[in-house]
């Protein structure tokens, strides 16, 4: 018995090597062949042509990246999300090129990238990612000039550069569904980082936190920079420009014109502590305490300065009898006074600002007491 199952087990082991030995060559053939058609389906990238001129713009899709690339120059095709939507243009197509191709049999884009050299991209919907998106991210060149996302629904991440024309639209935007992502700066920025103006003041934009700085010498109010910033800030070395709001007014002109003008445009205006720019503003500000007219119109922020003279609750650079007024003031509310101001407010060093303080500042003024914060 235990011979005969030794038999049968060497003479499939026989026919199993034999059949080994004897596959035809086709069918190897065959089999390499279909393991190359699976490695090629794993990398097929589609293309096409999508521009407003014809072919000046193709579109490359390479699925196994689900990335969408649109290459070329000049304007996009215009497109739209319905027939009625459409923005008078003149006859669009309703889907664009890549959502009717059979060759595609499942468009799913999560990235979308513009190359440089198209300039016009016009409104763009959610057939330039696939509807069953629910995130993309999009690459917008310096050459863009314009960009329309309006009719998207999914959540965008918005890569683009610094100074250009797309910063301008939609890096300073606040936009939940709209993230801006900056890739570098643009190389002939539209908004550029610095400047000097004819008058002599020099200027720095800082992209990120949008604040502009100014310093030097004088500047006229036309030559203020067109830049889309969120802050003026003047440093300590900026002299305004020697003029007068009107013949026999003290105010100045310059100084005047910025603190209206950021009013006007939602920005801040942001000054240190005794430089030239505070000193001309305190001079607004007194006179519209006297009058209390236009008194919601003048605002400026103070910067911290670890120059602050304790007691100088003004902050003209010298501690009088003024300070103790005005400190009363503000400790019984009458008055509001920025965090500068608090900073020198707390005379007897105790971290709050009450009636104490006003009890120590003016023990100093009658000699009282030596210096302040007392100790």
């Amino acid at each position: 018995m235990k011979k005969i199952l030794k038999n049968v087990l060497l003479f499939s082991a026989l026919i199993g090597s034999v059949n080994c030995l004897a596959l035809p060559a086709a069918a190897i053939d065959v089999a390499t062949a279909n393991t190359s058609v699976m490695a090629d389906a794993a990398d097929v990238v589609y293309s096409g042509t999508c521009g407003a001129e014809g072919d000046n713009i193709t579109w490359t899709y390479n699925e196994s990246e689900s990335t969408m690339t649109f290459s070329g120059t000049g304007s996009m095709e215009k497109y739209y999300l319905y027939p009625w939507d459409k923005d008078g243009y003149n006859d669009p197509n309703v889907i664009p090129e890549w959502m009717n191709d059979s060759r595609i049999s499942s468009y799913h884009a999560k990235h979308v990238v513009f190359e440089e050299g198209i300039t016009e991209i016009n409104k763009i919907n959610n057939s330039f990612f696939g509807d069953v998106n629910s995130a993309c991210d999009v690459t917008v060149p310096e050459s863009a000039t314009s960009f329309d996302a309006t009719n998207v629904s999914i959540k965008l991440t918005l890569y683009g550069l610094d100074g250009s024309w797309f910063y301008g639209e939609f890096g300073i935007r606040e936009n939940a569904s709209q993230e801006y992502v900056s890739i570098g700066t643009a190389k002939n920025p539209l908004y550029p980082a610095s400047g000097t103006c004819t008058s002599g003041a020099t200027w720095t934009f800082d992209y990120r936190t949008r604040e502009l700085h100014i310093s030097g010498s004088t500047m006229r109010t036309d030559e203020m920079p067109k830049l889309p910033c969120s802050k003026y800030i003047f440093e300590k070395d900026f002299i305004p420009p020697e003029n007068k709001f009107y013949e026999k007014s003290d105010l100045n002109t310059f100084v005047m014109s910025m603190t209206i003008r950021s009013l006007g445009e939602g920005r801040k205006i942001y000054c240190y502590p005794n430089s030239p720019f505070a000193k001309e503003y305190e001079k607004i500000i007194a006179t519209t305490d006297d009058d209390g007219s236009y008194a919601d119109s003048f605002y400026c922020n103070y910067l911290p300065d670890d120059t602050g003279i304790c007691g100088d609750v003004n902050l003209d650079g010298k501690v009088n009898l003024l300070d103790s007024v005005l400190l009363a003031k503000a400790v019984n509310g009458s008055v509001t006074v920025n965090d500068m101001q608090k900073k020198n407010m707390d005379c007897d060093g105790s971290g709050e600002i009450d009636i104490d303080d006003v009890t120590t500042l003016m023990q100093f003024l009658v000699h009282v007491v030596d210096s302040l914060p007392v100790k």
